[in-house]
């Protein structure tokens, strides 16, 4: 499904970012992309077992873990540049 392959490149993205700016990214940001992270294979491990397939709540989440993790990469790039 396009949404959950959306929500694990944009897993990949914060999790590459975190790496590569190390101690520049200070602790709330941080501690709100690792939660990003976690929210997202969340919504992911939900919806491939089956919990939530063709489900409107399940759609819901990956969704929502799609849009943090994308202001998440927002926030890292301001902080890259």
């Amino acid at each position: 499904m396009a949404a959950v392959d959306k929500v694990k490149e944009l897993i990949a993205e914060v999790t590459e970012k975190l790496a590569e700016l190390g101690s520049e990214v200070g602790g709330e940001l941080r501690e709100r992309a690792l939660s990003a992270v976690a929210d997202g294979n969340a919504a992911i491990q939900e919806f491939e077992a089956g919990g939530l397939v063709a489900d409107a709540e399940g759609a819901g989440e990956l969704v929502e873990a799609a849009a943090e993790l994308a202001s998440v990469v927002a926030e890292l790039a301001v902080v890259a540049a």
